[in-house]
């Protein structure tokens, strides 16, 4: 799978943190750009 120009933008902006048992994401973005991301195939993916 290969990541749209928003969806790159919304990885370089994520950090990921793990407490041993959950895993957390988190990501900044604005609102413009979580629109363009928020039906794709990698955010399904990631969200799910």
């Amino acid at each position: 799978m290969s990541a749209s120009a928003p969806e790159k933008v919304a990885l370089d902006n994520t950090t990921v943190d793990s407490d041993g048992s959950n895993v957390n994401f988190h990501f900044k973005s604005t609102d413009a750009q979580f629109q363009s991301i928020m039906h794709s195939e990698l955010f399904a993916a990631v969200a799910h």
